[in-house]
């Protein structure tokens, strides 16, 4: 199933901190989240740094790797 025609809704509150950075099978994963820990979200990165898709569901991640391969 192809999700390239379901466009990612804009995040509800502003991305401030930097929770973790780490690397995931290849790709670098951002974990970010707002100033009082209420919102999160993972971004995934390619080792030049492009920017592959942000999801507010970790177990997701998995499916962008899966996307890009």
């Amino acid at each position: 199933m192809s999700t390239d025609h379901i466009p990612a809704p804009p995040p509800e509150f502003a991305q401030t901190r930097v929770v973790d950075v780490f690397p995931l099978h290849g790709f670098t994963c951002a974990h970010t989240s707002n100033d009082d820990g209420t919102a999160h979200w993972w971004h995934l990165f390619t080792a030049a740094g492009r920017s592959l898709g942000a999801t507010n569901r970790p177990e997701l991640l998995g499916s962008l790797i899966q996307q890009t391969r």
